[in-house]
């Protein structure tokens, strides 16, 4: 994102906001999925749809690609569970100068 002259400081601080709480945002996003999963058992089309969130929020975090590739594909709750509290966020996108 780099140096936005035309956010206001408000807007600013709103954006700094965000990538400060990242992690536990996807922390939350990901424990509130193993729930969903959990409680959906048998709506395999609902399963599809909660599956492929969990994937997005692997995907957006330092976690390992392959092994939660792993996870998702073989549809192991339990292992999603114990990865949901150590997951990390990836790096606030730097700007090109």
């Amino acid at each position: 994102m780099g140096e936005q002259p035309f956010l206001s400081k408000r807007q600013k601080g709103i954006v700094k906001g965000y990538y400060a709480n990242r992690e536990t945002a996807l922390t939350q996003r990901l424990a509130e999925l193993v729930s969903d999963i959990a409680l959906a058992a048998g709506d395999e089309k609902r399963l599809a749809k909660l599956w492929g969130g969990a994937a997005e929020v692997l995907a957006a975090s330092t976690f390992d690609p392959a092994r939660g590739e792993r996870i998702v594909r073989s549809r192991d709750l339990e292992a999603l569970a114990r990865v949901a509290p150590t997951i990390k966020a990836k790096e606030k996108p730097r700007a090109e100068r």
